[in-house]
């Protein structure tokens, strides 16, 4: 089984398991390398990502409720796939190897 059909069956289990009034979503230390299903996420207001190995955010367009959200701990390298959180107040991307934002270089925006 590969390393993304693994993510992909961990967050069906917990799409399973998640009773539909759930405000919060812990996802964190399960070693995704991938997001799946953001879409049943969308009324979710916090989740936490942590200590996995992700590496993109391209997904997480589909988190349109969501107002705190943790991805400290992986290894995203964009942040591309943030833009559009229209309720996104509190995000977390401490120990991330982060080098673009919108396309850019985040060394050259400081």
């Amino acid at each position: 089984m590969s390393l993304f059909t693994e993510s992909k069956y961990k967050i069906e289990n917990l799409l399973e398991r998640r009773l539909h009034y759930e405000n919060c979503v812990e996802l964190n230390g399960i070693a995704l390398t991938a997001l799946y299903y953001m879409e049943y996420l969308a009324t979710v207001s916090e989740i936490d990502f942590s200590s996995n190995k992700l590496s993109s955010l391209g997904q997480c367009c589909h988190l349109r409720c969501v107002k705190c959200l943790v991805l400290d701990d992986n290894v995203i390298v964009s942040c591309d796939g943030l833009q559009g959180l229209p309720l996104l107040e509190d995000l977390s991307l401490r120990n991330n190897s982060i080098f673009l934002y919108e396309g850019k270089n985040v060394l050259a925006l400081f």
